[in-house]
């Protein structure tokens, strides 16, 4: 029966079950006549009154303006249906109620104002439809809340100035979808868990975002996620993405993003996952993502506008990956790209190419060794040969000339013999080396 405190009338316990159980348009019409009342079906087993698989109704139900208290429910296995579902103004509470496996529907449910608190819910093995749904401008809250294995809908949910939680909160392997939806109040997904289904927030509208994800796998490295995809393609966001200190198993899809504010992309990587294509796999590599290239191309704008400059130079590294798995097929082209990434890791290291630049001067030195008439196997004789190879290698040096001539007097050696062709190609190659040290030290130092 109805529970009056304070002169205010609370439905709980049995007289709200009964009251529930009448149907949808006995309890409207007592919501109609009670608009402020509280209702409370705190701890109520709902699987009780199951009969068989029916489903546990409350679709097209109007809630009163007081508070709405569903903690600690359960549902039992089976349908849940709160679609089109109208709560007032007044708090409401799912905190800790669990779901078993099969669907939950709050398709077009509308939330008044006050908190929603779905934190520590469970949710089973079914899908979860929040698709269309509108919330006011209270807080809603479904931290620590733990999803199943299937789809997972907030397709254009409404959210209004408040915060939006969902720390902690894991999700499975089913794709989870925020597509269209629009966030009033910040957002955080701080230390969230997802699975291996497609993340998609393409089309959101977001006051700012606060993602810090968790592994699916207890083995996995913190802050690493196996999503298949992460999209916020579309996504207009009024103020800051903090996007910081996570590993993507995918690319994140940004295209067309109108961003406003700051994006923090610290340490942000991505592992991009390819197979070999057949026998020509020894040069190159496919990618199932033909989009590769252009996701890749806005992280760079993204990352070089906000001035990361290290995640910059690593999405253009990157994109000149994809271009190769994905576009480009030529041998050349693709031979020449290897090259730029092992001899100067997409000109980020100074190293590689100065270890090889040194390299070649050993290797060079031999060769001239060949050539010399004059020649025994001295250290000497191979440093004066380890020298021109050096000089040749740096003809901007000005005791370059005196030294080569000298080394070439004291062994007798003649460029007629085939030995100008080869200092000229060890020319070349220098030049290029040269260069890519260069290269390197500019992104070195971001000059």
């Amino acid at each position: 029966m109805d529970t009056p405190k304070n002169d205010k009338v609370i439905l709980k316990g049995e007289a709200a079950i009964k009251k529930w159980k009448a149907g949808k348009d006995e309890w409207n019409k007592w919501v109609a006549e009670n608009p402020n009342a509280d209702v409370s079906f705190e701890q109520v087993n709902f699987a009780l009154h199951r009969k068989g698989e029916s489903e546990i109704a409350f679709a097209g139900y109007h809630f009163p303006n007081g508070d709405v208290d569903f903690s600690g429910a359960i549902f039992g296995d089976g349908y849940v249906d709160f679609s089109s579902a109208t709560f007032g103004d007044g708090d409401v509470n799912f905190y800790r109620a669990s779901f078993g496996d099969g669907y939950v529907n709050f398709d077009r449910a509308s939330f008044g104002d006050g908190d929603v608190d779905f934190s520590g819910a469970i949710f089973g093995d079914g899908y979860v439809y929040f698709r269309d749904a509108t919330f006011g401008n209270g807080d809603v809250n479904f931290n620590r809340a733990s999803f199943g294995d299937s789809y997972v809908f907030f397709y254009g949910a409404s959210f209004g100035d408040g915060y939006v939680f969902f720390n902690r909160a894991i999700f499975g392997d089913g794709d989870v979808s925020f597509r269209d939806a629009t966030f009033g109040g910040a957002t955080a997904f701080n230390v969230s868990t997802f699975g291996t289904g497609k993340l998609d927030l393409s089309g959101i509208t977001a006051k700012s975002l606060d993602f810090e994800f968790s592994a699916h796998e207890k083995s996995a490295a913190p802050h690493s996620l196996y999503l298949s995809d992460f999209s916020l393609r579309k996504a207009t966001i009024a103020g800051p993405l903090l996007l910081n200190h996570l590993t993507f198993n995918c690319i994140p899809d940004l295209r067309s993003t109108k961003i406003s504010h700051h994006v923090d992309m610290t340490e942000l990587k991505i592992n991009l996952k390819r197979d070999r294509a057949g026998w020509q796999g020894f040069w190159h590599h496919n990618t199932n993502d033909v989009y590769a290239q252009a996701k890749l191309r806005r992280l760079k704008e993204i990352a070089e506008q906000f001035k990361h400059h290290e995640e910059a130079l690593e999405f253009n590294a990157l994109e000149s990956k994809a271009t190769r798995w994905v576009h480009e097929h030529s041998f050349f082209k693709n031979v020449l790209d290897m090259c730029y990434s092992f001899f100067s890791n997409y000109g980020r290291s100074v190293l590689r190419p100065l270890f090889a630049l040194i390299t070649t001067w050993l290797l060079f030195a031999g060769i001239y060794s060949y050539f010399a008439v004059k020649w025994c196997l001295t250290l000497r004789s191979y440093w004066d040969m380890f020298q021109l190879a050096a000089i040749n290698s740096l003809p901007f040096v000005p005791i370059g000339k005196p030294l080569r001539d000298e080394v070439f007097t004291e062994y007798s050696l003649d460029l007629i013999t085939g030995l100008s062709l080869i200092m000229g190609f060890q020319s070349l190659v220098s030049v290029v080396l040269i260069f890519l040290i260069g290269l390197g030290l500019r992104n070195q130092f971001r000059l």
